[in-house]
Protein backbone atom coordinates (compact mmCIF):
# COMPACT_ATOMS: atom_id res chain seq x y z
CA UNK A 1 0.00 0.00 0.00
CA UNK A 2 2.93 2.30 0.95
CA UNK A 3 4.04 1.94 -2.73
CA UNK A 4 0.99 2.96 -4.47
CA UNK A 5 0.98 5.94 -1.95
CA UNK A 6 4.26 7.21 -2.77
CA UNK A 7 3.52 6.44 -6.69
CA UNK A 8 0.14 8.44 -6.23
CA UNK A 9 2.57 11.45 -3.96
CA UNK A 10 4.99 11.10 -7.02
CA UNK A 11 2.37 12.40 -9.99
CA UNK A 12 0.89 14.99 -7.48
CA UNK A 13 4.76 16.59 -7.06
CA UNK A 14 4.78 15.81 -10.70
CA UNK A 15 1.04 17.47 -11.76
CA UNK A 16 2.09 20.55 -9.02
CA UNK A 17 5.49 20.94 -10.57
CA UNK A 18 4.49 20.68 -14.23
CA UNK A 19 1.18 23.41 -13.62
CA UNK A 20 3.60 25.75 -11.93
CA UNK A 21 6.39 25.90 -14.09
CA UNK A 22 5.46 25.27 -17.66
CA UNK A 23 4.68 28.76 -19.02
CA UNK A 24 7.90 30.07 -17.56
CA UNK A 25 9.86 26.68 -18.85
CA UNK A 26 8.11 27.55 -22.32
CA UNK A 27 9.04 31.20 -22.84
CA UNK A 28 12.30 30.60 -21.60
CA UNK A 29 13.13 28.10 -24.13
CA UNK A 30 11.70 29.75 -26.81
CA UNK A 31 13.75 32.73 -26.09
CA UNK A 32 17.05 31.08 -25.17
CA UNK A 33 16.89 27.34 -27.03
CA UNK A 34 14.12 28.01 -30.22
CA UNK A 35 14.48 31.67 -30.95
CA UNK A 36 11.16 32.83 -30.54
CA UNK A 37 9.50 29.24 -31.80
CA UNK A 38 7.02 28.46 -28.77
CA UNK A 39 5.81 25.32 -30.58
CA UNK A 40 8.93 23.21 -30.73
CA UNK A 41 9.79 25.36 -27.18
CA UNK A 42 6.48 23.54 -25.57
CA UNK A 43 7.22 20.37 -27.60
CA UNK A 44 11.01 20.23 -25.56
CA UNK A 45 9.25 21.25 -22.05
CA UNK A 46 7.02 18.57 -22.63
CA UNK A 47 9.46 15.74 -23.35
CA UNK A 48 11.33 17.02 -20.68
CA UNK A 49 8.92 16.86 -18.57
CA UNK A 50 7.64 12.99 -19.72
CA UNK A 51 11.75 11.91 -19.40
CA UNK A 52 12.06 13.34 -15.45
CA UNK A 53 8.32 11.65 -14.64
CA UNK A 54 9.87 8.35 -16.26
CA UNK A 55 13.54 8.20 -15.23
CA UNK A 56 13.77 9.92 -11.48
CA UNK A 57 12.70 7.61 -8.84
CA UNK A 58 12.44 9.95 -5.94
CA UNK A 59 11.42 13.53 -6.99
CA UNK A 60 11.76 14.17 -2.82
CA UNK A 61 15.34 14.34 -3.47
CA UNK A 62 15.63 17.14 -6.05
CA UNK A 63 16.31 20.79 -4.58
CA UNK A 64 15.33 23.21 -6.96
CA UNK A 65 12.73 21.87 -9.70
CA UNK A 66 12.88 24.57 -11.73
CA UNK A 67 16.64 24.30 -12.40
CA UNK A 68 16.68 20.65 -12.35
CA UNK A 69 13.96 20.99 -15.09
CA UNK A 70 15.50 23.45 -16.90
CA UNK A 71 18.29 21.67 -17.40
CA UNK A 72 16.52 18.30 -18.86
CA UNK A 73 14.80 21.04 -21.00
CA UNK A 74 18.13 22.01 -22.54
CA UNK A 75 19.43 18.34 -22.70
CA UNK A 76 16.21 17.49 -24.56
CA UNK A 77 16.56 20.39 -26.79
CA UNK A 78 20.68 19.83 -27.54
CA UNK A 79 19.16 16.07 -28.19
CA UNK A 80 16.84 17.15 -30.93
CA UNK A 81 18.93 18.76 -32.37
CA UNK A 82 21.74 16.32 -32.91
CA UNK A 83 19.02 14.36 -34.38
CA UNK A 84 18.04 16.66 -36.48
CA UNK A 85 21.61 17.22 -38.06
CA UNK A 86 22.51 13.87 -38.24
CA UNK A 87 19.65 12.84 -40.48
CA UNK A 88 19.03 16.01 -43.07
CA UNK A 89 16.56 15.64 -45.15
CA UNK A 90 15.12 17.90 -47.61
CA UNK A 91 11.64 18.17 -48.94
CA UNK A 92 11.64 18.56 -52.89
CA UNK A 93 8.72 21.31 -52.41
CA UNK A 94 10.99 23.15 -50.57
CA UNK A 95 13.78 23.73 -53.02
CA UNK A 96 13.82 26.19 -55.59
CA UNK A 97 13.89 25.00 -59.45
CA UNK A 98 17.91 25.83 -59.80
CA UNK A 99 18.63 23.16 -57.21
CA UNK A 100 16.19 20.77 -58.14
CA UNK A 101 17.68 20.90 -61.89
CA UNK A 102 21.25 20.59 -60.43
CA UNK A 103 20.33 17.23 -58.46
CA UNK A 104 21.44 14.24 -60.75
CA UNK A 105 19.04 12.29 -59.55
CA UNK A 106 16.38 14.18 -60.51
CA UNK A 107 17.86 15.50 -63.77
CA UNK A 108 15.39 14.64 -66.86
CA UNK A 109 16.11 14.52 -70.45
CA UNK A 110 14.52 16.45 -72.55
CA UNK A 111 12.86 14.50 -74.57
CA UNK A 112 11.33 12.92 -71.71
CA UNK A 113 10.36 16.81 -70.11
CA UNK A 114 8.89 17.61 -73.60
CA UNK A 115 6.53 13.95 -73.39
CA UNK A 116 5.42 14.99 -69.75
CA UNK A 117 5.00 18.56 -70.57
CA UNK A 118 2.71 17.06 -73.49
CA UNK A 119 1.02 14.66 -71.08
CA UNK A 120 0.11 17.71 -68.98
CA UNK A 121 -1.42 19.73 -71.45
CA UNK A 122 -3.22 17.15 -72.75
CA UNK A 123 -4.86 15.93 -69.24
CA UNK A 124 -5.41 20.19 -68.96
CA UNK A 125 -7.11 19.61 -72.37
CA UNK A 126 -9.34 17.04 -71.37
CA UNK A 127 -10.56 18.55 -67.90
CA UNK A 128 -11.90 21.46 -70.18
CA UNK A 129 -13.15 19.50 -72.77
CA UNK A 130 -15.76 17.51 -70.68
CA UNK A 131 -16.87 13.83 -71.09
CA UNK A 132 -15.75 12.72 -74.42
CA UNK A 133 -16.99 9.53 -76.40
CA UNK A 134 -14.47 7.12 -77.47
CA UNK A 135 -14.25 8.04 -81.31
CA UNK A 136 -14.06 12.02 -79.82
CA UNK A 137 -11.20 10.93 -77.56
CA UNK A 138 -9.18 8.85 -80.78
CA UNK A 139 -9.90 12.05 -83.02
CA UNK A 140 -8.76 14.78 -80.15
CA UNK A 141 -5.31 12.72 -79.26
CA UNK A 142 -4.22 11.97 -82.79
CA UNK A 143 -5.29 15.53 -84.40
CA UNK A 144 -2.85 16.52 -81.34
CA UNK A 145 0.02 14.44 -82.34
CA UNK A 146 -0.05 15.71 -85.81
CA UNK A 147 -1.91 13.28 -87.71
CA UNK A 148 -3.81 13.92 -90.35
CA UNK A 149 -7.35 12.93 -91.38
CA UNK A 150 -6.80 10.17 -94.00
CA UNK A 151 -4.74 8.02 -91.00
CA UNK A 152 -7.54 9.32 -88.81
CA UNK A 153 -10.45 8.22 -90.55
CA UNK A 154 -8.42 4.85 -91.23
CA UNK A 155 -7.54 4.62 -87.91
CA UNK A 156 -11.60 4.69 -86.87
CA UNK A 157 -12.53 2.32 -89.90
CA UNK A 158 -14.72 5.40 -91.80
CA UNK A 159 -14.38 7.91 -94.45
CA UNK A 160 -13.27 11.09 -94.46
CA UNK A 161 -15.97 12.57 -94.52
CA UNK A 162 -17.38 11.25 -91.49
CA UNK A 163 -13.88 12.14 -89.74
CA UNK A 164 -14.08 15.62 -90.59
CA UNK A 165 -17.90 16.29 -90.04
CA UNK A 166 -17.37 14.44 -86.33
CA UNK A 167 -14.35 17.25 -85.87
CA UNK A 168 -16.53 19.97 -87.29
CA UNK A 169 -19.62 18.59 -84.63
CA UNK A 170 -16.84 18.35 -82.03
CA UNK A 171 -15.39 21.90 -82.49
CA UNK A 172 -19.12 23.29 -82.41
CA UNK A 173 -19.76 21.77 -79.00
CA UNK A 174 -16.89 23.06 -77.56
CA UNK A 175 -18.02 26.25 -78.56
CA UNK A 176 -21.27 25.56 -77.27
CA UNK A 177 -19.74 24.56 -73.78
CA UNK A 178 -17.61 27.51 -73.51
CA UNK A 179 -20.59 30.08 -74.44
CA UNK A 180 -22.61 28.47 -71.83
CA UNK A 181 -25.72 27.72 -74.42
CA UNK A 182 -25.43 30.63 -76.62
CA UNK A 183 -28.64 29.71 -78.63
CA UNK A 184 -26.84 30.49 -82.02
CA UNK A 185 -23.64 28.65 -81.14
CA UNK A 186 -25.73 25.62 -80.75
CA UNK A 187 -24.98 22.84 -82.43
CA UNK A 188 -28.02 20.98 -84.08
CA UNK A 189 -29.14 17.25 -83.68
CA UNK A 190 -30.56 17.46 -87.13
CA UNK A 191 -27.80 17.95 -88.45
CA UNK A 192 -25.90 15.10 -86.96
CA UNK A 193 -28.46 12.42 -88.10
CA UNK A 194 -27.71 13.68 -91.71
CA UNK A 195 -24.54 12.48 -91.62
Amino acid sequence: MSCESEVLSSDQYWAQVYTDNFATLSSKASRQLTKGNSFDAEDAVNEAFTRVMRYVQDPETIQNSFAYLWTAVRRVWSAQQARLNTSRTDRLEDMSEESLESLAALRVEPEVLGELAKEDSLRELRVKLGPLSLQEATLVSRWLEGCSFQEIAAELGEDVKRTRFRWYRFINRQRFRVNKGNPKDQPSEDFDEAA
